[in-house]
């Protein structure tokens, strides 16, 4: 089941940030409270490429901080939150009231970045974002069917399979993710069926690695590596935005 709140393929950070891809949902952010400063020193520091189609980083959600951020143009847009305590998500609730946001109806409650402590989103805290369309962004790493039980038990049945793979280095993105985010998928559709819709993603470079995912039970397409060599990532939103 897709939805219809979100296209079909999905920009994740940072790249959809910076995009805005007619044929695809971007996702801005992920942003937290308060402001974390030092992102262009992070991003020299840690990204790595360490394989053909593999990529490493620990930029740990520098951002300006959700207040300041600018809100997305576009409503086919995400914006991404990622709390550094469970008190957090109150805050961000109040700050997506304020009226530049008024229009954004899709946000990511992101769980599983390796980068950062961040704060889980307790089932008790849904009705803090009825009003939005809301996916959850779960790591590579844990019981997914167990943790879709539960936000499906509160209403919530959008969720992106996977986050990027933690080492000790920082998260991992590109092909080792597929291994973790294929087998999460299929075992989320073999359980919850249409009844919930899934983002799939982690190695999408080609036509090919699209179909992988599709097939596993995907309803959504994230691509972000692959965005490193924009004319390359350019191209293939095209060419996937015709398998749909």
């Amino acid at each position: 089941m897709k939805n219809p709140d979100l296209k079909n393929i999905i920009i994740s950070p940072p790249f959809g940030t910076y995009s805005s891809f007619k044929e695809a949902s971007c996702v801005k952010g992920s942003f937290t409270v308060e402001r974390r400063k030092g992102l262009i020193k992070q991003c020299i520091k840690t990204i790595r490429k360490i394989d053909k189609n593999a990529w490493r980083n620990k930029i740990g959600l520098r951002n300006p901080g959700l207040a300041n951020a600018k809100a997305p143009k576009r409503t086919q847009d995400i914006i991404s939150l990622a709390a550094m305590e469970v008190s957090d998500w109150q805050k961000f609730a109040d700050t997506l009231k304020m009226p530049k946001f008024a229009d954004c109806n899709n946000i990511e409650i992101n769980i599983g970045c390796p980068n950062a402590s961040i704060a889980d989103f307790p089932i008790e805290l849904a009705h803090l974002f009825t009003d939005k369309n809301v996916s959850i962004k779960m790591p590579p790493t844990v019981d997914h069917c167990a943790r879709i039980r539960e936000y499906v038990a509160v209403g919530y049945t959008t969720f992106h399979l996977c986050n990027t793979l933690p080492t000790d280095k920082g998260g991992v993105s590109g092909y080792p993710l597929q291994e973790y985010s294929l087998k999460a998928i299929r075992a989320a559709k073999a359980e919850f069926g249409d009844s919930i819709s899934i983002i799939g993603g982690g190695g999408v470079y080609t036509l090919e690695d699209a179909r992988k995912y599709l097939e596993a039970g995907a309803d959504h397409l994230s691509m972000s590596s692959i965005m490193f060599n924009p004319f390359k990532g350019c191209k293939l939103v095209k060419e996937i935005s015709k398998l749909f």
